[in-house]
C-alpha cells in the first residue's frame, strides 16, 4: 500500500510547477522590459532637451557677436581719426534669419532679430553719438527714422547688402552702403 500512495504523490501538482514559473518569468521580464524602455525614453529625451538647449545658447551667442561687429567697426572708425574711411563686410543675415541694425543718436546700435521663440533686441554702446547717414547715401538702401515723440534718431542700413562704408570726418562718423 505504500508504493501506492508514493506512485498518488508523484502524480500531484505542486505550487511550483513549471506552467506557474512560466508565467512569474514572462511577468517579470515584462516589468524589466518597461522599466528599460521608461527608463530609456526618459534618457533620450532629457539628452534631446539639453542638445536644444546648446544649440538656442549658440544661435544667441552668434548673434549678439553679429551685432557686436556693428560696434566695433564704428568704434574703429573713431579710434582712426579724421580722414579715416574703411570699407566692412557685415553678416547679411543671422542662421538664415533677417535682423535689422540701426546706428542711434544716443551712442548705440541697435541689432534685432526674430527667431522661432520671438524677437531679441541687443544695444552695444558706440564711442560717439555722433553717426550719421552719408550724403548721397541710396535711400534704397539706407533710411534716417524718427519715432514719434522720440528725441533719438535712427539710421537704419539694409543688412542684406553685406557691406558698409564708414568715415570719419572731424569726429562725425558717416555711413554709406552704396
Amino acid at each position: 500500500m505504500s508504493t501506492i500512495r508514493a506512485r498518488r504523490a508523484c502524480k500531484v501538482k505542486r505550487a511550483g510547477s513549471s506552467e506557474t514559473q512560466r508565467g512569474q518569468a514572462a511577468a517579470e521580464f515584462m516589468a524589466y522590459a518597461a522599466f528599460f524602455l521608461m527608463f530609456f525614453t526618459l534618457s533620450t529625451a532629457y539628452f534631446v532637451d539639453q542638445q536644444t538647449g546648446e544649440v538656442r545658447n549658440r544661435e544667441l551667442q552668434f548673434a549678439k557677436e553679429a551685432g557686436s561687429q556693428y560696434a566695433d567697426y564704428v568704434n574703429f572708425a573713431v579710434a582712426a581719426g579724421d580722414g579715416f574711411q574703411g570699407r566692412f563686410t557685415v553678416p547679411t543675415n543671422i542662421l538664415g534669419r533677417t535682423y535689422d541694425a540701426r546706428f542711434g543718436s544716443d551712442g548705440f546700435v541697435y541689432v534685432n532679430w526674430t527667431d522661432n521663440v520671438g524677437d531679441f533686441y541687443y544695444a552695444y554702446p558706440l564711442n560717439t553719438k555722433n553717426v550719421t547717414m552719408a550724403a548721397g547715401a541710396p535711400p534704397a538702401y539706407m533710411k534716417i527714422t524718427t519715432p514719434p515723440g522720440g528725441s533719438i534718431t535712427y539710421v537704419d542700413i539694409t543688412e542684406t547688402r553685406g557691406a558698409m562704408t564708414l568715415i570719419n570726418n572731424g569726429g562725425q562718423i558717416f555711413i554709406n552702403q552704396s
